[in-house]
Order: structure tokens, then sequence, then C-alpha cells
């Protein structure tokens, strides 16, 4: 059976994430997540993604693993 992800499990890896672009940036921790999304959406303009479209999608996925979370718990 595969492992069913946690939101603390997808919190840790956008840790080492973050981890990862502070090296590479030399990024202080106070700026890092928004350094981060905005070279995000530099990336996203060069591939021709549309971000806010995928950050809206990203909202409402992150609001049904927090739902789902709640769920678990209180049963």
């Amino acid at each position: 059976m595969a492992h069913d992800p946690t939101n603390i499990d997808r919190a840790t890896w956008a840790a080492d994430a973050l981890r990862t672009f502070r090296e590479a940036t030399l990024t202080d921790a106070e700026d890092a997540l928004g350094d981060l999304l905005c070279d995000l959406m530099h990336w996203a303009d060069v591939v021709g993604e549309n971000f806010a479209e995928t950050l809206l999608g990203a909202q409402n996925t992150y609001a049904a693993e927090i739902a789902e979370e709640k769920s678990r718990v209180a049963l």
C-alpha cells in the first residue's frame, strides 16, 4: 500500500525546497518564501504557465487537504 502523505510530510517537503533555494540564492529566512514565489512567477512566464491559475488550483488543493486532515482527526 502506498504511503498517504500527511500535511506534516508536505510541509517538510516545502521546508526542504526552501532550504535548497536559500542555499542557492543566499536569501535569508525572512525573505525566502516571497523570493521563491517571485522567482516561480518568472519561471512560469518563461515556460508559458499561468501562475495565477496554478496558484488558485494550489489554494483549492490546500483547502481540501486541510479539510481531509480535520475530518480524520474528528473520527
